[in-house]
């Protein structure tokens, strides 16, 4: 088979095209993927209660959900966590990025399955299905739903291209080398993926030790696989930000592919706010209507703490696909979300989840915002008000206001 840097730059050949104008996906082939993520949609069903902040698979669960799999990896572990288990690490990361697996607080803290994409996965053929989770992979899930830091922008190309160019020959035994070629969760998740997908074939050493789960033996570069890498990992500047480029490479070559999932985004969440607004032990209750923006919370909550409104600031919480969205001052020219265009009820929030607030980039006050209630909207827009307050907070600035050496000529044109 070709070097996998000649795949890298030669691109799709003829070869490689014919490889994949005949490889036909079912439900078991070309590798386990999906009847994997089905046996995990199914036994995650309505919901499985998690202590995680970021709504991952519960430590208790993780030794029945490893056995569900069409090959559980072996091991001798009392208590596995999910950094032990590559496999379920990555099909997590897959049913998250795909928003198929959501987190829930009320009417507790859940990792659940969201009705309407199940329904559009149920309708979906496995041709569809199969390329879903290929562009959950590559565009959306990210290492931010386990609480790592992921790619700008989500998708886990630079990981499966990084992994795929380690395997220069057909087959690959990783002890053979007195360096590792792979080492750490990313490359222990990627290959599995790999495995799943159907690019690579990897076989486990038949002896466990006591604590500790089953090594990589050899990985197989797979035809199948090395005409997909040619196809959807180019990473070229304008490729990595075409979210379309899976569906115009692929395409022609599986005519039963003809949809997707589609991310449903969430509706907007009427109702009366209640928001603890917290630094440290000081803390303030604010009631808000839903169409309260971040923006009004931001110069409310920097009047309860009596802090000057002089610096810039941004929110951050996490999306339905457990990535970390940052909605800025709107000053700032350059980001993704501004915190004058997003309200209350447009957040993929719900009661007991929280977001922080950083004001000042330079003192960094950190703040926590805390939806304590979502109720009812009240028959008239209502105005938001602070109700409560608790301690006495610190001083915005500290330094002696009759030092004559300190002074403000008012320019903040450094930030």
């Amino acid at each position: 088979m070709n070097d996998p840097r000649e795949l890298y730059t030669d691109g799709l050949t003829e070869a490689l095209s014919e490889v994949l104008r005949k490889q036909e996906i079912t439900s078991k082939s070309p590798g386990p993927i999906l009847a994997d993520v089905q046996a995990l949609i199914d036994r995650i069903g309505e919901g499985l209660p998690t202590t995680s902040k970021y709504f991952v698979l519960p430590q208790g669960r993780l030794g029945d959900l490893n056995q569900r799999l069409t090959e559980p990896l072996k091991h001798r572990l009392k208590r596995p966590q999910l950094r032990s288990l590559p496999a379920l690490m990555g099909l997590f990361l897959l049913l998250r990025g795909s928003g198929l697996a959501v987190g829930q607080t009320k009417p507790k803290r859940m990792l659940t399955i969201d009705p309407a994409m199940l329904r559009q996965w149920n309708s979906l053929n496995p041709t569809e299905q199969y390329m879903s989770l290929l562009e959950s992979w590559l565009l959306t899930a990210s290492w931010e739903a386990v609480g790592k830091r992921g790619s700008y922008g989500g998708g886990m190309q630079q990981e499966i291209v990084s992994v795929y160019m380690k395997l220069d020959d057909t087959i690959t035994k990783p002890s053979d080398s007195q360096y590792e070629l792979f080492y750490g969760l990313s490359d222990a998740v990627t290959l599995d993926l790999l495995h799943q997908f159907g690019w690579v074939r990897l076989t486990y050493e038949s002896k466990v030790a006591e604590g500790k789960t089953a090594r990589v033996q050899t990985i197989e570069r797979l035809p199948f696989g090395d005409a997909m890498f040619a196809a959807a990992c180019d990473l070229g500047i304008s490729a990595s930000r075409d979210a379309q480029l899976p569906r115009k490479t692929l395409k022609p070559f599986f005519p039963e592919w003809k949809r997707s999932l589609e991310v449903l985004e969430p509706d907007f969440q009427d109702g009366q706010y209640t928001l603890k607004l917290s630094l440290g032990n000081v803390w303030r209750r604010l009631v808000a209507p839903a169409e309260t923006t971040l923006e009004e919370v931001a110069d409310i909550l920097l009047d309860a703490f009596g802090f000057d409104d002089d610096h810039a600031y941004q929110f951050e919480f996490r999306d339905r696909h457990g990535r970390e969205v940052n909605a800025v001052h709107p000053s700032i020219r350059d980001a993704e979300a501004f915190a004058d265009e997003i309200r209350l009820g447009d957040l993929p929030l719900g009661e007991g989840d929280a977001m922080t607030f950083l004001f000042d980039f330079g003192d960094s006050w950190l703040f926590k915002v805390l939806i304590e209630e979502v109720s009812e909207p009240t028959s008239r827009r209502s105005r938001p008000e602070i109700t409560e307050r608790s301690g006495t907070p610190p001083k915005q600035y500290d330094y002696d206001e009759d030092d004559d050496e300190y002074e403000d000529d008012g320019d903040d044109s450094w930030e």
